[in-house]
């Protein structure tokens, strides 16, 4: 290591790697404990769900206690993220969003060309994508002339669900012929055309439980969906 004024330097001067033939695992794990903490079920419940998992997939527990913790954990809160948003209601209240403060802080921060790109038609001048999907249908709307403008909704604006607080990723303002503006709010995947087939757990009962707030407070004004362009937006609109 060496360190002056201008900072610090690793340099790395030799290497060794050492191979097991028999890796083992002494660590004591409280299985049904571990995983009871996490899904918040009793530990009784969780024994009879283990009970049921067949022998050969049971058996990586002995390999891989952690990840196999980790894997049971997050199916068995999957499917109950699946029961609770089957039977989720909405009732719409009086209480609504204050634009001004979903919108009060304009900074994107980001890299200028990496995640941050100038836009036309977006609330600001910048806007700030999380992915490739992202960058591809910002650039879609950008040139759309139905398109009024569009926003990447800020993380203060959220949906309550059972399964935590959900962001959704757009909201654009179209133009229609038949009517001055048609509000669509965007959830933006890198999918194939079976969307659904692909959104699991946690993420698709967000979705769900989306599907179902905008549905009771819109009043047919307002559509959410699930799309990865422009064309599949469209498409929805006019389903």
């Amino acid at each position: 290591m060496n360190a002056d004024d201008s900072g610090t330097v690793f340099t790395m001067n030799e290497q060794h790697t050492e191979y097991i033939d028999a890796p083992s695992n002494h660590v004591k794990y409280d299985l049904i404990g571990e995983i009871s903490q996490n899904v918040g079920l009793l530990r009784k419940t969780v024994g009879k769900i283990l009970a049921g998992i067949d022998e050969s997939q049971f058996n990586k527990y002995k390999s891989n206690p952690e990840s196999f913790i980790a894997q049971v954990s997050n199916i068995i809160n999957s499917v109950k993220a699946q029961n609770i948003v089957s039977h989720i209601i909405y009732n719409k209240l009086d209480e609504v969003w204050d634009e001004d403060a979903i919108f009060a802080d304009g900074d994107i921060q980001g890299i200028i060309g990496e995640n941050v790109f100038d836009a036309k038609k977006h609330l600001y001048d910048r806007v700030r994508v999380d992915s490739k999907t992202e960058k591809r249908f910002a650039s879609e709307l950008d040139v759309q002339n139905d398109v009024e403008m569009y926003v990447k909704l800020p993380g203060g604006f959220y949906i309550n669900t059972p399964v935590g607080k959900y962001n959704p990723d757009w909201a654009v303002v179209l133009n229609e012929p038949n009517q001055k503006h048609v509000y669509f709010i965007a959830e933006t995947k890198g999918v194939s055309d079976s969307i659904q087939l692909t959104l699991k757990g946690v993420e698709n009962a967000k979705i769900e439980s989306a599907r179902e707030h905008f549905k009771v407070i819109s009043n047919n004004e307002i559509k959410y969906d699930v799309v990865d362009s422009y064309e599949k937006m469209i498409a929805k609109l006019v389903d």
